[in-house]
């Protein structure tokens, strides 16, 4: 296993933007620590603390590990264009087996006789629980009398219209 130091790295904008946070974190660090100690103005004190460290870090090399290839040839390849061809697909060439004749009939025999009481199967369409036509008519006029209003609330449009003048007429 060889180690060496890529350079070519650190010339990535991600490398460059984690020195710079690096870097503001510390003259952060160091312009609180101004303030806490009372200094005039802490933003020169995070100026200097800034730019020398984010130029040690800009030039303090990366360490990237790399294995040693092996040396291995190519082989060479035959300089060959593929013709062109149409390739057409069948019901026969899709599926692995032989397509059924149009006489045959698919029959679906798997027939569950009764549902336990702990069973985890669910019958969707059971012809015991289905409703009958009346009983889904009685549902639907049930929810259309539900949905409409007992009766349509009183107009009490003159009502108001009376309330207001009278009002003004106590004002003046």
């Amino acid at each position: 296993m060889a180690r060496h130091m890529d350079l070519a790295l650190r010339d990535h904008p991600v490398e460059t933007a984690a020195d710079a946070a690096a870097a503001v974190i510390f003259a952060a660090a160091t312009a609180f620590a101004a303030s806490a100690l009372f200094v005039p103005s802490a933003v020169p004190a995070a100026l200097l603390a800034f730019v020398p460290v984010f130029v040690i870090l800009r030039q303090s090399p990366g360490i990237v590990e790399s294995y040693a290839l092996p040396a291995f040839q190519l082989a060479d390849l035959p300089d060959c264009e593929p013709e062109p061809e149409e390739l057409l697909l069948t019901a026969e060439m899709m599926l692995d087996s032989p397509v059924a004749e149009p006489s045959e009939e698919l029959v679906l025999d798997d027939v569950l006789a009764r549902l336990g009481p702990d069973s985890r199967v669910v019958r969707l369409f059971d012809p015991e629980k289905m409703p009958t036509a009346g009983e889904i008519r009685a549902n639907i006029d049930h929810h259309l009398r539900a949905a409409q209003p007992a009766s349509s609330p009183p107009d009490a449009t003159q009502a108001l219209s009376d309330a207001l003048a009278q009002l003004r007429r106590s004002l003046h």
